[in-house]
């Protein structure tokens, strides 16, 4: 593994260290035997979308690549005890900025060596743990086993975070042997690193220094696969639906704060995986102060244009009504109504536009599940659009569909990023419109055969754009039994 980046520089005024290697990869998955899922080799892209027919695995792998992300990114604020305190994690940068070096493994007290392979232990183990945790909440699953792809041998299933080297070693696996779930998380060699250290620093203890290092480099080594210090959402599908029971929720959630002294965060003991994440980050917010935040970064202003703009043609927000439970409210141009009282676009929209307004951040992970829901199909040609500005502003975005027209409209993306300027401009696109063919993967779930889905990659060309040749052969097929049936009732047939 290449050594930590000697580098680092002041963000935003403040001295921070640049831990992260300069150009992250992607995340890259190996699958095999998993779930619905006989075979997929999947490179995580800016843009990556997920198309085929239904129940073929497509949310399956897209969870799968969320309960990774929750897993090993959790460790960059969970695992240092005072990580979770801004100024106190700032303090550790600033006294690295003014006493810190990289030195070689060799280079540190041995006393220092034993400490570090032990916190680096303690840490991968927690991330083995959580990763675990995680597979059986999200899955509901009692045991890893029963994951494996029904008819395949137990032995056989794994699913693997692999390097983004040609050597294909794996960072994470998790499989099954001998009908007994494992995950691995390699351990990192040490002795190939440069470790971060503090010089004349009496302040600090020794241990602490070691924990911080620790942190730091998995980091480091989280990053080189693709997981970064940033957050994960998962907006599932059927939002429309789940939004319909927002106000039992509040109601039950805020009659629980009554019976306690102090503010607590709200758990959700009846609701798991990522329909309790959903409605658990709607709770979270809604009972900091009665309504979300306003903040956020200036390009998820540009989404919101074509979001709000284009497609809502209004705005969604949390309010606190006088009976005290929290309020979905759309405020169009000449209504003001609950969320759960307008047209079923806009409850599906709704929490992307909640989500997109006051929490998503560049660098953040979004997976929107079926975003044609409930869309007519000029407005599943804005969402091609609201997608590619959501990966402008930073954000990677993974799309489980079935909207072919969701499909074309990114092809046009593409093209036009190559399009010379002014027939581009002409056309509606901006610079915030433009999607380079590297920064999208798309995959076709096919299980058309009858040992399980093969996820195959889709062709895409900087002159061509997306192929569609899975939604051509249906239009195909329809198209034919137009011509067969208008052949068969026209007179002198």
């Amino acid at each position: 593994m290449a050594a930590v980046q000697d580098d680092y520089e002041p963000q935003n005024g403040s001295p921070v260290v640049d831990f992260e290697r300069a150009g992250a990869s992607n995340i890259r998955l190996n699958v095999r035997n998993f779930g619905p899922v006989a075979l997929a080799d999947i490179d995580v892209k800016p843009l990556t979308v997920f198309i085929g027919p239904n129940n073929s695995g497509k949310s399956y792998i897209a969870l799968l690549i969320y309960v990774l992300s929750k897993a090993l990114t959790a460790q960059f604020s969970g695992f240092f005890p005072f990580s979770t305190i801004r100024a106190f994690r700032d303090y550790f940068y600033a006294e690295f900025d003014k006493n810190g070096a990289f030195v070689s493994f060799s280079d540190i007290a041995e006393s220092d060596q034993v400490s570090l392979k032990r916190e680096m232990d303690i840490l991968v183990s927690r991330v083995e743990q959580s990763i675990l945790a995680n597979l059986t909440e999200y899955f509901g699953v009692g045991d890893l086993a029963r994951l494996g792809r029904a008819g395949s041998s137990p032995d056989s299933f794994e699913a693997r975070v692999v390097s983004p080297t040609a050597d294909e070693s794996g960072f994470v696996r998790i499989s099954t042997e001998d009908q007994l779930g494992t995950i691995r998380v390699n351990r990192p060699v040490l002795e190939s690193l440069r470790i971060p250290v503090w010089r004349n620093n009496k302040i600090l203890p020794e241990e602490l220094k070691m924990r911080f290092a620790a942190e730091q480099l998995w980091a480091q080594l989280a990053s080189e696969h693709g997981f970064r210090e940033t957050s994960e959402y998962y907006l599932p599908p059927a939002r429309s639906g789940i939004l319909t029971t927002w106000p039992l929720v509040t109601s039950m959630a805020i009659g629980a704060v009554r019976q306690r002294l102090g503010p607590e965060p709200i758990q959700l003991a009846a609701l798991s995986g990522v329909v309790g994440d959903f409605l658990q980050h709607l709770l979270t917010n809604f009972m900091a102060d009665g309504s979300l935040g306003q903040s956020r970064e200036g390009g998820m202003d540009r989404v919101l244009e074509v979001l709000e703009g284009d497609i809502l043609q209004g705005s969604v927000s949390i309010k606190t009504a006088p009976s005290e439970s929290g309020l979905l409210q759309y405020e169009g141009a000449t209504v003001v109504i609950p969320v759960q009282s307008a047209s079923s676009m806009v409850a599906e929209l709704a929490p992307l536009d909640l989500w997109v307004r006051q929490m998503v951040r560049p660098g953040d992970f979004l997976i929107i599940d079926e975003p044609e829901a409930h869309l007519h199909p000029r407005n599943q040609r804005h969402m091609a659009r609201v997608l590619v500005r959501l990966v402008r502003a930073g954000v990677r975005v993974i799309c489980p569909t079935h909207s072919s027209l969701i499909v074309h409209q990114l092809s046009n993306h593409i093209l036009a990023a190559n399009a010379p300027d002014a027939e581009r401009k002409r056309l509606g696109f901006t610079e915030d419109d433009v999607l380079e063919s590297s920064e999208i993967g798309v995959y076709l779930f096919d299980n058309a055969g009858q040992d399980g889905t093969i996820v195959r990659p889709v062709e895409i060309t900087e002159d061509f754009g997306i192929s569609e040749d899975e939604f051509v052969a249906v239009a195909e097929q329809i198209g034919d039994e137009s011509y067969r049936l208008a052949a068969a009732g026209s007179p002198g047939s």
